[in-house]
């Protein structure tokens, strides 16, 4: 029977003394912004708010099935002029991929950003 994680409040923090951006605590995980170069700080907290949510359902999904695994990914990746991210460089704990690229990587590769006329390196994003 896998561990029981408690119901927990919703929490959003913004300038933390981790250096983060922001963070989106739920109740079955965290998404935190470290970096939003180029990106307005409303665009990047609602992404970080909806992968926040999508994450905590994933994982609650996944708990229910006994396939949890507990761990981190870092994801960093730049955002072209038409807001698509590019490649990203994902770092995740060992162990917990399964659960970092279903509940975290694939619904970040598909976050859709607004355009841009600026240089496209200039516009990045890292959680």
């Amino acid at each position: 029977m896998p561990d029981a994680i408690p119901v927990s409040n919703d929490q959003k923090v913004h300038g933390t003394s981790d250096s983060y951006v922001y963070v989106a605590k739920r109740g079955y995980g965290t998404i935190a912004l470290a970096e939003a170069r180029g990106i307005s700080n409303q665009e990047a907290t609602r992404v970080v708010d909806r992968l926040a949510d999508g994450l905590s359902e994933c994982l609650r999904s996944q708990a229910a099935r006994s396939k949890i695994a507990a761990g981190a990914v870092r994801i960093v990746a730049d955002v072209d002029e038409g807001g698509v991210l590019g490649a990203p460089n994902v770092t995740m704990s060992p162990g917990a991929e399964a659960s970092a690229l279903l509940c975290v990587v694939a619904p970040f590769r598909m976050t859709q950003f607004s355009t841009s006329s600026s240089d496209a390196g200039a516009r990045g994003i890292a959680i």
